[in-house]
């Protein structure tokens, strides 16, 4: 498949490496050559040095001959002209990315059919919903979803009170939940344990779990303590996603503080919110300004500062200083491998990956050879999804006959509208979609269970 991106920034440099290991042919444009250049050493895309917001730059890419144009700048104005442009030029499929749905408004009729936008992702709100899944319970570090609707992987942090603290696998207490769902990995000590029947679950492991949403949330119901209704919550950043936290943290009953160095960003907040929260004007890097926002007492700090050290700095600072649980936001690339190892940080989302995510999952099935579900934070892994196709090399074997690449594991099957764990004795089948955990150099081993080189086509 053709794709055009516009925007060689953090969002689109992500997504034209994993387009490209996707077997696409991408064309990227921008208007900083230096981007361009730091691209071509990397990636084996074509590039072009424009404004893709006008017709001239897009004629010029022949974007007309794309299947498929994503506008994925910083500005939305940028995007939406894009968007439109391309469509005008007979391009079929648009993806514009927004940061808000602020622009639309449905009691006045106006909504992104409005703007002639086929296709939008709103990256800020995504990341907003990941770190509300991980507010709702103290001990869950992460929730990842899939193609299919009915399935979910959750991680979660096994504390000493915990039933399944200090039991091996094959002595679960609890047989039946245990089947019900698919141990997919153990982290200890930030490395990797593959679960095991003479595994011990010990205090501290951070384990993933996966099978259909119901299951799942039933065994972490019981194997964590019960959440409390109403949480102290501080927000550093009154950001786009610190704005946004704030407001939905706040609904769901939360108690809500929010400082940020600009007090007009602040009262402004106050205002747009129509809420009792607090807003503290002060510098959260700053130990003085925690203790004024009650950071003995809390039992989540949120960082969704601009600026990626500060929010590092200030959730170790507030983790030092008595805040239960600490939640950091990242943009560069370069920190998806260091914050996951820093123990005082207990969750932390990088919000080029879940923009990368949100993108990849409005691409249709047929739009991709193979179906990347989302970058797990804490393993540096990544959910690749791929279907069995009549001339699969896996097609009629047992997932255990399968030679399943060291460092991989196969989680779930979706068989239409039913979520299967992937076990031992499961057969694959023509149509099936097998969802595994792999690196980006594993992945390659993998790939050959399932798509047939000789048929492959670019």
């Amino acid at each position: 498949m053709r794709i055009t991106i516009i925007g060689a920034g953090i969002l689109g440099k992500d997504l034209a490496s994993t387009l490209c290991n996707d077997k696409h042919d991408v064309i990227i444009i921008d208007n900083q050559a230096e981007k361009l250049d730091t691209l071509r050493d990397h990636l084996d895309v074509m590039t072009y040095n424009g404004n893709g917001a006008t017709s001239q730059t897009l004629k010029r890419v022949e974007a007309h001959q794309s299947d498929l144009l994503i506008a994925a700048t910083g500005s939305e104005s940028t995007n939406i002209i894009a968007c439109q442009i391309a469509q005008k030029l007979g391009v079929t499929n648009t993806i514009c990315r927004l940061s808000s749905h602020d622009l639309f408004s449905p009691e006045d009729d106006i909504s992104p059919e409005s703007f002639g936008l086929k296709g939008i992702v709103i990256p800020e709100l995504e990341c907003v919903n990941k770190i509300i899944d991980t507010v709702e319970n103290p001990s869950i570090l992460e929730k990842i979803r899939f193609s299919n609707p009915n399935a979910i992987m959750t991680a979660f942090a096994v504390k000493r009170s915990s039933p399944i603290c200090k039991i091996k696998l094959a002595d679960f207490p609890n047989k039946n939940l245990l089947n019900s769902i698919r141990i997919a990995a153990i982290i200890r000590n930030g490395r990797t344990i593959p679960p095991r029947g003479n595994t011990t679950i010990k205090k501290g492991d951070e384990v993933y779990i996966a099978g259909q949403k119901e299951k799942v949330e039933k065994f972490i119901n019981w194997a964590t303590e019960t959440p409390p209704k109403s949480q102290k919550v501080i927000i550093a950043g009154a950001t786009i996603i610190g704005k946004h936290l704030a407001k939905d943290l706040s609904e769901m009953g939360n108690q809500v503080r929010l400082i940020d160095i600009d007090r007009y960003k602040g009262e402004a907040l106050l205002d747009e919110l129509d809420s009792n929260m607090m807003v503290i004007c002060g510098d959260t890097t700053e130990k003085e300004i925690l203790a004024e926002a009650g950071i003995n007492s809390c039992d989540i700090f949120i960082s969704a500062l601009k600026d990626d050290e500060d929010n590092i700095l200030s959730c170790i600072l507030a983790k030092k200083e008595g805040a239960k649980k600490v939640v950091t936001i990242t943009n560069k690339s370069e920190y998806n491998d260091i914050v996951p190892s820093i123990k005082m940080i207990d969750c932390g989302f990088s919000a080029s990956l879940v923009a990368s995510n949100s993108v990849l999952r409005s691409l249709t099935r047929a739009e991709r050879n193979i179906c990347i579900e989302a970058a797990l934070h804490r393993l540096q892994s990544y959910i690749y999804e791929f279907q069995v196709t009549e001339t699969s090399p896996c097609k009629d074997k047992k997932i255990g006959e399968c030679k399943c690449p060291k460092n991989t594991t196969f989680g779930l099957v979706f068989r239409k509208d039913e979520v299967l764990s992937a076990t031992g004795d499961l057969k694959l089948l023509a149509g099936d979609i097998v969802a595994t955990i792999a690196t980006k150099e594993t992945i390659k081993d993998l790939e050959p269970l399932f798509i047939n080189k000789g048929l492959f086509r670019r």
